[in-house]
């Protein structure tokens, strides 16, 4: 109750500035930082240009903040990834969610001097370093679940970062495995800097989702949100 009075709140202020003539076509977007370096932008001009997004807020933080920012209707909307298996922590009953893309997190380690991953998850012997993601990070609980569900690869964790980016760098200068968002990491695996450490088969596959409160916003928003819809259908 007391989220949706907040919510109420933050849209009686836009009507007060809109009535007051201060109103502008502006939009709030929260984005994870994985998502905001390479998926948002290139999202966002497939939806469409200026004219249509208007002024952008673009704010990138960690998931646990994210949420926090639009549970209190400091945000328009939340991209995020979420998997199938994750916790949710935007209820169905006061947030829509619509899919727009789909990701994987991938076992990648640096290579050795012949080119071939340091460290191989499921070969016999001691468990490998693991480069882990801490609890304010939504990789986190999307690991936890799938793990829950599929078995946990032998795994030591040897540090945490709530940033998938700080886990890439770490992962590059061979400090162990990390599992990354194919989206983020594309780029290194083209280039050798990472390699798997393991086959398909220990990926976790992730959808990337955004999020809106369920009542109706401002003009501008509620454009915005159908431009999304035409342009990312839902069985994509």
């Amino acid at each position: 109750m007391a989220e949706a009075i907040v919510r109420m709140l933050v849209d009686a202020r836009g009507e007060a500035l809109k009535a007051a003539g201060d109103d502008q076509r502006h939009l709030n977007l929260a984005a994870t930082h994985a998502l905001s370096y390479t998926f948002v932008p290139k999202w966002l001009v497939a939806i469409g240009g200026p004219a249509e997004i208007g002024a952008l807020n673009l704010i990138s933080d960690t998931h646990q903040q994210c949420v926090r920012l639009m549970k209190a209707g400091a945000v328009n909307f939340f991209v995020s990834h979420m998997s199938p298996a994750g916790a949710d922590d935007l209820p169905e009953q006061q947030f829509n969610r619509h899919p727009i893309g789909r990701d994987r997190l991938i076992p990648l380690c640096a290579p050795d001097s012949q080119g071939r991953p340091r460290w191989t998850l499921g070969a016999e012997g001691a468990e490998v370093p693991f480069i882990a993601y801490a609890a304010a990070s939504g990789f986190h609980a999307i690991l936890k679940a799938h793990w829950a569900r599929h078995g946990r690869p032998g795994l030591a964790p040897m540090m945490n970062s709530v940033l998938a980016a700080t886990n890439l760098t770490m992962a590059k200068e061979g400090q162990g495995v990390a599992f990354l968002p194919h989206s983020l990491a594309e780029g290194d695996i083209e280039r050798g800097r990472l390699v798997r450490a393991g086959g398909a088969a220990l990926d976790v596959p992730v959808q990337i989702v955004v999020f809106r409160p369920r009542p109706r916003m401002s003009p501008h928003h509620e454009a915005f949100w159908r431009n999304l819809l035409a342009a990312t259908p839902a069985d994509d």
